[in-house]
């Protein structure tokens, strides 16, 4: 399979899709921001930072400094949920860690999927919902969705911690 021969989800409409999420995003004052690194064929992706409490199955908390981007892998054809997070005292949130504190992986299988890989653009190590399920989530929205981004954002984005504004499902 070409590149870009992904059933109906190609990188363009990827780019599309997030081009869209950026227009929103600057209206609401939301902070998704296009990215782009020159020379790739899927040089395009999202980024966003933002500040949570997190809290330890000890009950200890801590403030993290979440930087989720969006990209599009192309060996699977799907976008990819990437991020990273910082400590306090600036020190990298590692995946178990993220794991304690996140009580959404006590219920689901989304630990399954979630791995650190090299970010599809930047190639340097992130956090991941690793992209071999998403083409069964995205499956439902690529012929109903306007963006279909969006609906799976929808989708996983509770899973991670990552709120997305109405405004967003409304362009669906």
């Amino acid at each position: 399979m070409a590149p870009d021969d992904h059933e109906g989800f190609t990188c363009e409409k990827f780019v599309q899709c997030i081009k869209e999420i950026v227009a929103i995003s600057d209206e609401i004052g939301d902070g998704w921001q296009l990215q782009t690194k020159e020379g790739l064929d899927n040089a395009h992706y999202l980024s966003k930072k933002t500040s949570q409490v997190l809290e330890k199955e000890s009950g200890a908390k801590m403030i993290v400094v979440f930087e989720y981007h969006v990209a599009y892998n192309i060996n699977y054809g799907v976008p990819v949920l990437c991020f990273v997070a910082w400590k306090q005292d600036g020190s990298s949130l590692q995946m178990e860690e993220y794991c304690e504190c996140n009580k959404n992986f006590s219920n689901s299988d989304i630990l399954s999927t979630l791995t650190q890989l090299d970010h599809p653009v930047l190639c340097t190590p992130f956090l991941t919902l690793h992209p071999c399920r998403t083409r069964e989530i995205m499956e439902p929205f690529l012929s109903r969705s306007k963006n279909p981004v969006v609906s799976w954002m929808s989708v996983i984005s509770p899973f991670l911690n990552l709120s997305l504004d109405e405004e967003y499902i409304k362009a669906c």
